[in-house]
C-alpha cells in the first residue's frame, strides 16, 4: 500500500476537485482526502502508458477505469492459457493412447516371439532326428557296401580261378594234340619251357612285370599288353549274346545266365574294359611273306599282279596301315649275327597279323627259323596261308632240304587256322584263291565283317543313317595304343603317393576344379596318368573314363577341337543318342561341357576325363577356356602339364607336383638294374650318383636311357663309352649320343645314308611315317637293314608305333633329331617336298589313303595359298575330314589359303559335280552312292557354319542322285530329307520345312517301320515345327507317340548294374 509521499505534489497531477480544495499557496502540505491506493507506476506499466500516463489525462478521467484495461488484458491471457492448458491435455491424452496402442502391439510380437521359439526348437529336434537317421541310414549302407564288395571279391576270385583252370584244362589239351601230333609224324618233342627258364633276364627285359625293389619304387621295362590272338572276332561273336553261342566253351562264362533283355545292361560293362572292336586292334596290318629261293618267280606274280596292291588300297582306305614284311637272302647277311636275324624274324612273325609262306623244294636255315616259328612250334596259333608247289628238282645234293620242306608240307596239310593254295594250278586261279584268303583271315583277325565294306566311301552305317558324323576310330584307336604305349615306360618312380591324391580328388563330394599335374618334361607324368588310368578302368567299372593323350605340338592330337569332338561322340555313344555332332567348332566347345552334365547325371559311377599335356594343345587357354567355370557334380578332370608352360590362370587349381630323383632313387634304380645283368664298379657307380645330382641329370628319363643303355654294354664296352655317357648335360644330349651310336657303327654310305633319311622323314611328318611310307621314299631299304634298326630305336625310346605309324616317344627325341640332322632349312623343305609328293600320287587314281588327307594339307601350309588350295578342294580330303569329324581343321585350312567360306562351297560343289559326271558315264551305282554322300555331307557343312542359302543347292542335288539311283523309300533318301527340313527350320521356312519333314517321316516308316527309333527322331522334329508355328494342339500327340517308341526301345533297367 502506497503513502501520500509517493504522488506528485505537482498541480497538474491531481484536479482540485480531488484534493479537496487544496490551495497550495496557503497550504503547509496537508491532504484534505487521501486517494484510492494503485499501484506504483513502475508496476503498471504498459498500462499506464495506454491511458496516458506520459501526457496529460482527458478531464473526467479515472483510475479505476484505466485499470479495467489491464484485467481485460489478463482475461484474454488466462483464456489462452486455458486453451493451451486444454490442447496439452489433449495431446497428452493421444499420446497416452499411443502408448498404450504400441504396449498392445509389443505383447502381441512377444507372443508370436515365443511361438516362432517354440516352433524353431521343435525343428531343431526334428532336424536332430532326421540326421540322426541319416547316419543310421550311412552305416547300413556302408555295411551293406561292405558286404557286397566282399561278395563280389569273392565271386571275382571264384571267377578268375575257375577260368584260369578253364584255360589250362584248353591249354593242356592243345598242348597233348601237339604232342600226340608230332608222335604220330615222327617229330621229336623239344622242351620249350626250358628255353624259356633260360631266357629270362636278359639285358633287353630290364626288370619283369611286377617286381618291386627296396622301398617304394619300381621297374617296368618291358611292361606291355598280353597279345591276344583273335580277340576281335571273340569280341564280335560276344556282342550276339550267350543265346548265339556256338560251343559250350561260349556259354561256360561270368555270363552264362544273361538272357537277351540284360545283354543291352552287359555290353555296356563290357564296353568300359574294351570300349570298341577297333580297340582291341591296332589297325596296323602286318603281312610276314617267307618264301624260298625257288619260289622267287611265283613272288613276282603275286606282288606284281597287283594282287598285295589290291589289299594295301582297300585297307588303307579304312584308316588302317599295310606292310608287307619280307627279309630277302644276301650273301653279306651270312657275315652278320645270325642270332639277332633269328631273334628279329621271331619277334616280327609273333606281332604279324597273318603269316605267307610260299613254298618251294628247299629252304635255307632262314626260312626254317621263320616257318618254325609260324607254325610249327605252335600249331593254329598264327593264322597262315602256304602256297606251295609238287617237288620237281632231283638233285641228290638237296635231299636234306627235300626232306625238311616235304615234311613240313605233309604237316601242315592236316593242321588249323590255316589256308592251303597249291601252285600247280592256273595262275590267275591260285593268285585270286590267295586274294580272297589273305583278305578272309585279315577281317577275321581285325574284326571286319566280311560282307561290310570296310572303306568309308558309299557304306551306309547306323551312324550314317542317324545323321551324324563317323565315329572317329582312328583316332579311338590312336588314343588307345597312346596309352599303352604310356604303361610301356621305363620305370614307375614310386607313384603310390601321388595314387592317393589322385583318388583322393575324385571320390572328394561336390563340385571340384581340375586337378594340375604338374613336373619338367621327362618327370613321368603321362607314365603317371597311364598307369592310373589302367587302375581306373579294373578297380571302378561303373565309372566313365575318358583320356586323351596329346603328342607333338604340330600332330593331329593337338587339335583340341578334334579332341572335343572325338570325346562328344563317345558320350553320345554312352547316351544312344541320335543327336548330330554339329562341325561348327564355336558350337562343339559350347556343346561339351553340357554333355559332360549331361551323361554324368545318368553314369552311376561319373565321368572321370584325363588330359595329358594340355599345354600342347593348340590356342589352349581359348578352347579349355570352360575349365574354368564350375563344372558338373559327378565330373571329376585331371591334366597334366610342364611347369615352364603352365598357364597363370591354371597356377590357381590344386596341384601335384612330381619332383626329380634324388640320389637314394637313383642308387635304387641302378640296384635294380644289377639284378638284371648291370655289373659296375663301386667307381663307376659313384660317377653315375655324382652326375646325377643337376635338375637335368636327375630326370627320370635322362636315368631311365643311361640305365637302358648300360644294360646293352658288355663289360669292356661299358669301361669305354661311361665316361662318353656321363658327359651329356640334359636328355637331349643323351638321345644325340644314341643316335651317334645308332649311327656310326653303321657299314657303308648307304646305310647312314638310310639312317639320316628315316629320321628326317619322321620328324618332318605331322603324325610321323608309316613303314609302307618309308619303303616307297627310299627304294634301297631292305627289311634286312630296316628290321634290326628299327628294333634298337624301339627299346633305346627312340621311335614308338602308334597304329602302324612310326613317331618319337620323347619331345627330347625329337629335338635331338632336329639339333642332330635337320641344322640346314634346306634339308627340312626337302624332305617336305618328296612327302608331299608321294601323298599326292596316292590321290591318283583310285587309291585314297587316309594319311593323304592328314598329311598332304600340313605339309602344303608352309607354301602357297594355291597348292593348298588345290590339295583340300579334293573330294577325298573333304571326305576324309568330315567323316572324321575334322571339320575344324578343314576350315582352318581353307582360312590359310586365304579364301572366303562361300569360295569354300562353290569348289566343292563343282568338284562333287565332276565327279558326278564321271560317275554317270561309268553307271556305277556305288560311285553315284558316294557322291550322294559328299554332296550330303557338304550341305550339312554348309547349314552348320550359317551358309543357309548355299546348303540348299547340295543337299538338294543329294536327294536327286539318291532317288535315281536308290529306292524312293530307302532310309538314305528320308535321311537327306530330314536334313532339308531341318536346314528350312533354322531358314525360318517353317512350311517348307514342314513339307519335307512329313516326306522324310512317311520314308522312315515305309523303309523301317513305324516303331523305329528314327521314325520318333522325325516325329519330334515335325512336333517341334507346329511348336515354332503355335500349333500347340498338333504336338502332344507326336510327342506321346515319341515317347511311347523310346519307351519300347529303352533296355529295362537293372539297379544292380553300377
Amino acid at each position: 500500500m502506497g503513502t501520500g509521499s509517493s504522488f506528485n505534489p505537482r498541480k497538474d497531477v491531481f484536479d482540485e476537485e480531488d484534493l479537496g480544495g487544496y490551495d497550495a499557496s496557503t497550504s503547509k502540505g496537508v491532504v484534505k482526502k487521501i486517494p484510492i491506493e494503485v499501484r506504483p507506476r513502475r508496476k503498471l506499466g504498459n498500462a499506464l502508458r495506454s491511458v496516458g500516463s506520459f501526457g496529460r489525462r482527458n478531464k473526467g478521467a479515472s483510475t479505476r477505469s484505466a485499470l479495467s484495461v489491464d484485467y481485460e488484458e489478463v482475461d484474454k491471457i488466462r483464456k489462452e492459457y486455458e486453451m493451451f492448458k486444454l490442447n496439452k491435455e489433449n495431446e497428452l491424452v493421444g499420446v497416452q493412447k499411443k502408448a498404450d496402442k504400441l504396449e498392445n502391439e509389443n505383447k502381441r510380437l512377444r507372443n508370436e516371439l515365443q511361438a516362432l521359439q517354440k516352433t524353431c526348437n521343435k525343428l531343431r529336434q526334428e532336424r536332430d532326428s532326421a540326421m540322426d537317421a541319416e547316419y543310421q541310414a550311412l552305416e547300413r549302407a556302408s555295411t551293406f557296401e561292405n558286404e557286397r564288395d566282399k561278395i563280389q571279391r569273392q565271386f571275382k576270385i571264384f571267377r578268375e580261378t575257375k577260368e584260369k583252370e578253364l584255360k589250362n584244362l584248353l591249354q593242356a589239351k592243345r598242348d597233348l594234340d601237339t604232342k600226340v601230333y608230332k608222335l604220330r609224324n615222327g617229330i621229336p618233342i623239344e622242351d620249350r619251357h626250358a628255353d624259356d627258364r633260360g631266357s629270362t633276364g636278359g639285358a633287353d627285359s630290364v626288370i619283369g612285370v611286377g617286381h618291386q625293389s627296396s622301398g617304394d619304387w619300381g621297374w617296368s621295362g618291358l611292361e606291355t599288353e598280353h597279345s591276344l590272338p583273335g580277340a576281335a572276332s571273340v569280341l564280335h561273336h560276344s556282342k550276339l549274346g550267350p543265346e548265339m553261342a556256338h560251343g559250350l566253351i561260349e556259354l561256360e562264362g561270368p555270363f552264362m545266365n544273361v538272357n537277351r533283355g540284360d545283354w543291352t545292361v552287359a555290353s555296356a560293362s563290357i564296353a568300359q574294359i574294351l570300349p570298341a572292336f577297333a580297340d582291341a586292334t591296332s589297325g596296323e596290318i602286318v603281312l610276314y611273306v617267307a618264301l624260298t629261293a625257288d619260289m622267287l618267280p611265283e613272288w613276282d606274280d603275286v606282288s606284281g599282279a597287283g594282287c598285295l596292291e589290291e589289299l594295301r588300297r582297300r585297307y588303307e582306305g579304312s584308316g588302317h596301315t599295310f606292310t608287307v614284311v619280307q627279309f630277302v637272302t644276301e650273301r653279306k647277311l651270312a657275315e652278320q649275327d645270325p642270332q639277332l636275324q633269328f631273334s628279329v624274324r621271331r619277334s616280327l612273325i609273333a606281332d604279324c597279323t597273318v603269316f605267307l609262306g610260299l613254298l618251294g623244294d628247299h629252304c635255307n636255315k632262314f626260312v626254317s627259323v621263320e616257318l618254325n616259328a609260324a607254325y610249327v612250334e605252335s600249331p593254329g596259333t598264327k593264322p597262315c596261308v602256304f602256297v606251295y608247289r609238287a617237288q620237281q628238282c632231283t638233285n641228290a645234293g638237296c635231299k636234306s632240304s627235300h626232306s625238311e620242306i616235304q615234311q613240313f608240307k605233309a604237316q601242315i596239310k592236316e593242321g588249323n587256322n590255316i589256308k592251303l593254295i597249291n601252285k600247280t594250278i592256273n595262275t590267275k586261279t591260285s593268285l585270286s584263291r590267295l586274294r580272297d584268303a589273305l583278305e578272309s583271315l585279315i577281317n577275321r583277325e581285325m574284326g571286319i565283317e566280311d560282307n561290310t565294306p570296310t572303306t568309308v566311301e558309299g557304306s551306309e552305317s547306323p551312324a550314317s543313317l542317324c545323321g551324324v558324323n563317323h565315329w572317329d576310330l582312328l583316332g579311338d584307336n590312336q588314343q588307345h595304343q597312346m596309352l599303352n604305349s604310356a604303361t610301356r615306360c621305363l620305370c614307375c618312380l614310386g607313384f603310390e603317393k601321388h595314387y592317393e591324391r589322385l583318388n583322393a580328388h575324385i571320390t572328394a563330394a561336390g563340385p571340384l576344379p581340375p586337378l594340375l599335374v604338374s613336373g619338367a618334361s621327362g618327370s613321368g607324368k603321362s607314365l603317371l596318368l597311364a598307369k592310373w588310368v589302367r587302375q581306373l578302368q579294373e578297380r571302378l567299372p561303373t565309372s566313365l573314363v575318358l583320356y586323351h593323350f596329346v603328342g607333338s605340338e604340330r600332330s593331329s592330337t593337338a587339335d583340341p577341337v578334334a579332341m572335343l569332338t572325338r570325346l562328344t561322340q563317345q558320350l553320345m555313344r554312352r547316351e544312344n543318342s541320335l543327336l548330330a555332332i554339329s562341325s561348327d567348332p564355336t558350337r562343339i566347345v559350347g556343346e561339351f561341357p553340357q554333355w559332360l552334365e549331361r551323361v554324368s547325371a545318368k553314369q552311376p559311377g561319373g565321368i572321370i576325363l584325363v588330359v595329358d599335356s594340355m599345354h600342347q594343345l593348340q590356342m589352349a587357354e581359348v578352347h579349355m577356356k570352360w575349365l574354368l567355370d564350375p563344372l558338373p557334380v559327378d565330373t571329376r578332370i585331371v591334366v597334366t602339364v610342364d611347369e615352364d608352360a603352365c598357364p597363370q590362370a591354371w597356377k590357381a587349381w590344386p596341384t601335384v607336383q612330381l619332383e626329380a630323383l634324388s640320389n637314394h632313387n637313383v642308387r635304387q634304380l641302378l640296384s635294380v638294374a644289377a639284378e638284371k645283368g648291370l655289373k659296375l664298379s663301386a667307381d663307376q657307380e659313384t660317377k653315375i650318383l655324382t652326375r646325377c645330382r643337376t635338375t637335368a641329370t636327375s630326370n627320370p628319363l635322362y636315368v631311365s636311357l643311361m640305365i637302358k643303355l648300360l644294360l646293352r654294354m658288355d663289360a669292356v664296352q661299358l669301361e669305354e663309352q661311361l665316361a662318353h655317357i656321363l658327359s651329356t648335360d640334359s636328355t637331349v644330349q643323351l638321345y644325340e649320343y644314341i643316335l651317334m651310336s645308332l649311327h656310326l657303327p653303321c657299314t657303308t654310305a648307304e646305310e647312314r645314308e638310310l639312317f639320316r633319311k628315316i629320321l628326317q622323314f619322321v620328324y618332318v611328318s605331322r603324325d610321323g611315317a608309316t613303314v609302307s611310307e618309308l619303303f616307297s621314299l627310299l627304294p634301297t631299304l631292305t627289311w634286312n637293314y630296316w628290321g634290326p634298326l628299327v628294333e634298337k630305336l624301339e627299346r633305346l625310346g627312340v621311335l614308338s608305333s602308334i597304329c602302324g605309324v612310326l613317331t618319337f616317344q620323347q619331345k627330347a627325341a625329337w629335338n635331338a633329331v632336329r639339333d642332330y640332322y635337320l641344322q640346314d632349312p634346306k634339308a627340312e623343305s626337302k624332305c617336305r617336298d618328296e612327302l608331299a609328293t608321294l601323298h599326292r600320287s596316292s590321290l591318283r587314281g583310285a587309291r585314297h589313303s587316309w594319311r593323304a588327307a592328314s598329311e598332304l594339307p600340313q605339309l602344303l601350309c608352309a607354301g602357297d595359298g594355291e597348292r593348298l588350295q588345290s590339295c583340300i578342294s579334293h573330294p577325298w580330303i573333304f571326305q576324309a575330314s568330315y567323316s572324321r569329324g575334322r571339320c575344324s581343321e578343314l576350315l582352318g585350312y581353307w582360312q590359310r589359303a586365304g579364301a572366303e567360306r562361300s569360295t569354300m562351297a562353290a569348289t566343292y560343289f563343282t568338284a562333287f559335280k565332276k565327279l558326278e559326271d564321271g560317275c554317270s558315264r561309268d553307271e556305277n551305282g556305288t560311285e553315284q552312292a558316294r557322291v550322294a554322300n559328299l554332296y550330303e555331307a557338304l550341305g550339312r557343312l554348309l547349314k552348320d557354319i550359317g551358309l543357309l542359302k548355299q546348303a540348299v543347292a547340295p543337299l538338294q542335288r543329294a536327294l536327286e542322285v539318291r532317288e535315281m539311283a536308290l529306292d524312293p523309300d530307302h532310309p538314305s533318301v528320308a535321311q537327306v530329307l530330314h536334313q532339308l527340313s531341318c536346314l528350312h527350320m533354322q531358314w525360318g521356312k517353317y512350311s517348307t520345312a514342314e513339307a519335307f519333314c512329313k516326306l522324310a517321316l512317311d520314308g522312315y516308316e515305309n523303309a523301317l517301320g513305324a516303331e523305329h527309333l528314327l521314325v520318333a527322331r522325325e516325329l519330334e522334329t515335325l512336333a517341334l515345327l507346329y511348336q515354332k508355328q503355335d500349333k500347340i494342339e498338333l504336338t502332344e500327340p507326336l510327342h506321346k507317340r515319341a515317347i511311347a517308341i523310346h519307351q519300347e526301345h529303352k533296355p529295362p533297367r537293372h539297379d544292380s548294374v553300377g
